[in-house]
């Protein structure tokens, strides 16, 4: 029988544990005392990013600035839309709280692009054991 390494159970957990807690800006304050180094401080930033993004809606380069506007405004309706909460209630058990356009554009073109900090969120959210710090 195959043994599994506590870090198989224990890592999933932490990071589903650390991007909830992201999402909270006083727990994100928190967390950022900790963080002792802007590598750090950049990694958080990412994790909070990609929490907080879920999944972008994403088109291809050279699309138009007319059919990007058409697209956000139909998001913004259907957010905005009473029935969309409604539906989404029923559905999923919980309070819709969708990130508008403009926020997730924001979100992310503040993404860290750092080799190494992209590296560094690869091999956390990946299954291999924790680097040093």
């Amino acid at each position: 029988m195959a043994r599994l390494s506590w870090s198989w159970i224990f890592l999933p957990l932490f990071l589903a544990f650390l991007a909830f807690m992201l999402a909270y800006p006083v727990v994100l304050l928190f967390l950022k005392s900790f963080a002792k180094s802007d590598k750090e401080r950049q990694l958080l930033a990412m994790l909070r990013a990609f929490r907080l993004a879920g999944s972008p809606y994403v088109l291809p380069p050279g699309t138009s600035k007319e059919r990007v506007e058409i697209l956000q405004e139909a998001i913004r309706k259907s957010f905005k839309d009473a029935e969309f909460h409604k539906d989404f209630k029923k559905l999923i058990g919980d309070v819709p709280t969708p990130l508008m356009p403009e926020t997730m554009d924001k979100y992310v073109r503040e993404l860290p692009r750092s080799p190494e900090i992209i590296a560094l969120f690869h091999k956390i959210a990946g299954a291999g054991p924790l680097p040093e710090r």
